[in-house]
């Protein structure tokens, strides 16, 4: 871990850095977004966006939503949720937590070009990006589905109508490499043009396996290519159509279980141990996975013997993704000034997660993890201007539906025995159909002040069974009031509200008498259906931009979450035990209970300084506190009550898995050097630290992962068409964990089959690399 000299070192340093032609050098004020659907300028929409454009990214050397996630207050992504890898990353947006692999339960939903991508967000690349959008607080007006905490917005740039393109390639310590390209230009004079993207990079693992050194765990590799057509045959009509692919092909992940040794308790008697205090360092002779090419041809063979069914054939353990995305979007101008819009989308992804699950050396437990899905979605949208251009209104309807398929096996590497879930692999089938209609009117009541009235009616209908089945429907509205006192400056006052339609428990149907006794003894209330969440959100905000020397973005909020849909982990009776005895005596099934209601309090900070020509600073922080408010006699608290033995004291435990505290500081100096050949050169050098501090893993607030202080630094000279950049990753050798989960301890320190004892599941962060990058444009 790094110690508070690193820090303060670094950040010193900062006043002398910062990075390309616009590592946020260029001014905020002059960037314009489209969080409501409409062009705006960033610092005169009332909202609380971040949008990085594609220069930031490039300066900064991003390379996914998790490094997006590093820069952006409120918003936090843990490398994984309840899989290791890159199966099921979700995005949590200002302490607004919920841990589910189902797109239809995620709180904050990714978007490109406002098309819902309904999983694998790990696999969307920057090729291509005019910028990324992150808007905090409820969307649901604007965006519908899972916007519940937010939304996060990549918008592609149009191709150009001039020849051009680029390449670029990146080699690192540790066995990384990465080569992109993309060429655009026209294709019938100004009316068609082209883009075609290209990015391929491999990620060596960071840690050798204890059990097989030859084996390095964490290896990724990810190749994507991109398409897109724009037709403009003239200025009140635009069109695009966009096509993008993508594959993964990842090893074991990196992690490691603190087993129930480490626990601590009881702590009262009777009540369960679990883990408390901070997650500690560990050894390398520590991390040790069953993961080798011996237990991968050992699970195949006894899979094939009993049709263990994958999505996508593995070749070893690890993660195969495949994922095909094609989508439409458009614009038309009537001549009356209405215009009219409209997005479509369509979507399929395969993917397979095979790994030693129990994240141990022992020989215990494998996972077999597939899912499947295919979405279709449309909208339009007609917008336009009233009463002398002081009242803009906007309004539209939307449809959505989603086949979505999960499943998987269970092995047991310590008898060599293979359990498949489900019929043909698959537990859980779901199918949605949602219907939405929003509308929207802006009104400049003077010339300094302005109100927004927003809203979308809902509906979703959700098919799991013959059994689960039904229709929710909700209005979601969202008010704003802005506020211009003086030049470049606003301030704003919102109210919003957010939904996650209700559901069923599909597998609930399936249980015996005697597995329903055992659920609802574990779990009081908990039935086949589970009502919808709310969140309502109040927030005020101000920006400011000072003579273009300084701008800044600063908001306080109040979230009411209410009806909180609780994951329910249950241990029960496996009724095909009594006439097997080599099959399991005890089966783990999830399920969805409504709990408590949490209030969140929270307030963010960016601001951009520009003291010179030639030096730029960033700096953003985040705080969130969120606390259990109320909790209902019926409701589930989860690890709390397994630890206490009751729910008195719930209230005012704090909200798990997110950082109170999340700081960013970055810096960029760029001198002209003079020519090189016949072409001007810069020579810069950028710095970035990366902080968030301690969090709770569980509702216990018993355990938390350490605070993190991620520092990064890079140098180079670039020209009009030419860059090449030295650069550190990681410089301090942080250690905290990527993701930190209560999980069940699968290992030997437990009796087989002991699925009630608990566990943390830890991923292992990337160690520092040093590395060189080169770009060439032409």
């Amino acid at each position: 871990m790094p110690n508070i000299q690193h820090t303060i070192m670094l950040s010193s340093a900062l006043a002398l850095l910062m990075s390309q032609e616009a590592a946020w050098a260029q001014n905020n004020d002059e960037i314009i977004v489209t969080a409501r659907k409409q062009a705006e300028n960033i610092l005169e929409v009332p909202l609380a966006v971040t949008a990085i454009s594609a220069a930031d990214i490039d300066a900064a050397n991003l390379e996914n939503i998790v490094d997006l996630a590093a820069f952006t207050p409120g918003f936090q992504l843990e490398s994984f949720n309840s899989i290791p890898g890159r199966y099921d990353s979700t995005p949590f947006i200002r302490g607004v937590v919920f841990d589910s692999t189902d797109p239809l339960r995620q709180t904050v939903s990714v978007f490109v070009d406002g098309v819902f991508v309904s999983g694998g967000n790990m696999m969307l690349d920057f090729e291509g990006i005019e910028r990324v959008e992150v808007i905090k607080g409820p969307q649901s007006a604007q965006f519908g589905r899972s916007t519940f905490a937010g939304a996060v917005n990549y918008i592609t740039a149009d191709p150009s109508t001039e020849f051009q393109g680029r390449l670029s390639g990146l080699a690192a310590t540790r066995d990384e490499y990465e080569i992109t390209a993309s060429v655009e230009g026209p294709i019938l004079g100004d009316t068609l043009s082209g883009r075609l993207t290209g990015r391929y990079n491999f990620n060596g693992g960071h840690y050798d396996n204890a059990l097989d050194p030859s084996q390095e765990l964490g290896e990724e590799e990810t190749l994507s290519f991109g398409a897109m057509l724009m037709y403009q045959p003239s200025d009140n009509f635009k069109t695009r159509l966009r096509g993008f692919y993508s594959e993964i092909d990842d090893g074991q992940p990196a992690t490691i279980l603190l087993d129930s040794s480490f626990n601590s308790g009881p702590f009262v008697p009777g009540g369960e141990t679990i883990f408390a205090g901070t997650i500690p360092e560990f050894d390398a002779a520590d991390i040790g996975l069953n993961s080798t090419d011996a237990d991968f041809d050992a699970f195949i063979a006894d899979a094939a013997t009993r049709d263990v069914f994958f999505s996508i054939t593995p070749d070893r353990f690890g993660l195969d993704r495949e994922a095909l995305r094609i989508s439409l979007d458009g614009q038309y101008d009537f001549d009356n000034g209405i215009a009219l819009n409209y997005v479509a989308g369509y979507s399929s992804e395969k993917a397979t997660s095979l790994i030693d699950v129990d994240s141990s050396p022992d020989a215990t437990y494998t996972q077999v993890a597939n899912r499947e899905f295919e979405d279709l979605q449309g909208e339009i949208r007609l917008s336009g201007n009233a009463f002398d251009e002081s009242v803009f209104w906007s309004f539209g309807a939307n449809y959505y539906e989603l086949k979505f398929d999960t499943g998987g096996a269970f092995g047991l590497q310590a008898f060599g025995q293979s359990f498949s879930f489900g019929q043909d692999g698959f537990l859980d089938r779901e199918d949605v159909n949602t219907l939405g209609f929003f509308g929207k009117v802006d009104w400049d009541v003077t010339d300094r002040f302005s109100l927004s009235f927003e809203g979308r009616y809902q509906e979703d209908e959700i098919d799991e069974g013959p059994d689960a089945n039904g229709t929710f429907t909700s209005f979601l509205p969202r008010v704003t009031a802005d506020y211009e006192p003086w030049e470049d400056g606003l301030f704003y006052a919102t109210y919003s509200e957010g939904n996650l339609p209700g559901g069923f428990n599909s597998n609930f149907f399936d249980l015996t008498a005697d597995q329903v006794t055992a659920l609802q003894t574990q779990f009081a209330g908990l039935d086949s259906t589970y009502d919808e969440e709310t969140l309502k959100n109040y927030e005020i905000g101000w920006k400011q931009n000072f003579d273009d020397l300084m701008n800044l973005q600063f908001s306080f909020y109040k979230m009411e979450r209410v009806d909180q849909v609780t994951r329910a982990v249950a241990q029960l009776p496996n009724p095909a035990f009594v006439g097997d005895p080599t099959q399991p005596p005890i089966v783990t099934e999830t399920f969805f209970v409504n709990a408590a209601a949490t209030d969140i309090y929270g307030a963010e900070l960016e601001t951009n300084w520009y003291p010179t020509d030639n030096l730029s600073l960033r700096a953003t922080l985040a705080w969130t506190n969120a606390e259990i408010s109320n909790f209902p006699a019926s409701g589930d608290s989860g690890d709390f009550e397994d630890v206490f033995l009751t729910d008195d004291g719930f209230i005012g435990q704090k909200a798990e898995r997110y950082p109170p505290i999340q700081i960013t500081l970055s810096g960029t100096y760029d001198k002209p050097i003079g020519s090189l050949g016949n072409m001007e050169a810069n020579w810069y050098l950028r710095g970035d630290i990366l902080y968030a501090n301690e969090y709770f893993i569980s509702t216990p607030n018993l355990g938390e992962s350490p605070a993190v202080t991620d520092a990064r630094l890079r140098t180079g000279i670039r020209t009009d068409r030419y860059t090449l950049e030295a650069f550190v990753t990681n410089l301090f050798e942080e250690t905290a964990p990527t993701a930190a989960n209560n999980y069940i301890d699968l290992s030997n320190t437990t009796p087989l089959f002991s699925f009630g004892v608990e566990a943390v599941q830890v991923g292992l962060r990337d160690k520092r690399q040093f590395g060189i990058r080169a770009a060439m444009n032409f």
